[in-house]
């Protein structure tokens, strides 16, 4: 449709991506653990005890890597081991309810920003960012294909 005159959008999504990275970094260095460790408790905050196969599978890593994320994990509070629910034989990966909330008060500044910055949005505000963000993504997720994709 209209681009405005030079793609300043795409630059900021560039800004975006890169303050992405660094917050990312800074969050998983504020609960002692590295981005992947940190990548499988926001997983385990999304949708409760995963087992390390399905927990593998969501971070895209080996079963054997998994091993590591999930000691990680225990060795500093943030999740447990328990049996699983509904299968005594396999054990789940539980999330602490206290590292989730700690983890929102360490976002808590960015987010009342984020608030407060946008609280004269209208709803055609909204529904034109709603759609943006779709496209983004679906765009994003055409880049993560093309760049996993086999070699052909």
């Amino acid at each position: 449709m209209n681009e405005p005159s030079g793609p300043t959008h795409l630059d900021g999504l560039r800004r975006v991506g890169v303050l992405s990275q660094r917050i990312h970094s800074a969050l998983a260095a504020a609960v002692e653990l590295n981005g992947t460790s940190l990548d499988a408790m926001e997983w385990l905050q999304r949708e409760g005890p995963l087992t390390a196969r399905e927990l593998a599978a969501r971070l895209h890593i080996t079963p054997g890597a998994v091993t590591g994320v999930i000691d990680r994990l225990v060795a500093t509070g943030h999740a447990s081991r328990a049996p699983h629910a509904e299968d005594g034989r396999s054990i789940q990966v539980v999330p602490n309810p206290d590292s989730f909330h700690s983890v929102a008060r360490l976002l808590g500044p960015m987010l009342d920003e984020l608030r407060r910055r946008s609280a004269d949005y209208t709803a055609e505000d909204y529904r034109v960012i709603e759609r943006f963000l779709t496209d983004v993504e679906a765009a994003y997720r055409v880049g993560v294909e093309s760049l996993t994709a086999p070699a052909s």
